[in-house]
């Protein structure tokens, strides 16, 4: 099953219970995203960088595509609190935080997601989550096993994918 924790909790089969409640402990958090793309002349004072977390901010964080370089544009993707900052000044704060003029942008997409929110003590869970999958036929996986990334969804669906079809 490669679906998002609630809605794993809802699929789990009758007889999983425990599996079923433990998965449904696994909250999920709304976001709106801003995906922007900017000229790189734009960011001759900004080093490539993965990514940022912000901190008591009105977004949680920011990735980049700067992994995957571009000679013309680099790419980011700003995760907002939901209904915290109007869309004009969401664009402001991504202005800021970039040190760019608005000017700048080459182009820009919203999005609204849902992310799973993974708390302290989420690796002893996941244990706890393998060792109940453990000799059955079931599979679960995505984003909220390792962390949110795709390369954590990736990794996550190898695992289950060896437990399951062992060579």
């Amino acid at each position: 099953m490669a679906v998002p924790p609630d809605a794993a909790a809802i699929l789990v089969p009758e007889g999983l219970e425990g599996l079923r409640d433990l998965v449904g402990g696994i909250s999920v958090s709304e976001i709106e995203t801003v995906v922007l793309c900017v000229p790189a002349e734009a960011f001759r004072h900004l080093p490539p960088l993965a990514g940022l977390i912000a901190v008591d901010d009105a977004f949680y964080s920011m990735v980049s595509q700067d992994y995957l370089p571009d000679e013309r544009y680099r790419g980011f993707a700003f995760h907002f609190r939901p209904r915290e900052l109007a869309a004009e000044a969401q664009v402001e704060h991504i202005c800021r935080a970039l040190g760019i003029a608005e000017d700048r942008i080459a182009g820009m997409s919203r999005v609204s997601n849902r992310l799973p929110a993974l708390r302290a003590g989420h690796s002893e869970l996941v244990r706890k989550i393998d060792a109940l999958l453990a000799g059955g036929r079931l599979a679960l996986t995505g984003n909220w096993f390792l962390g949110v990334s795709i390369e954590d969804c990736l990794t996550r669906s190898h695992q289950e994918c060896e437990r399951l079809f062992p060579v």
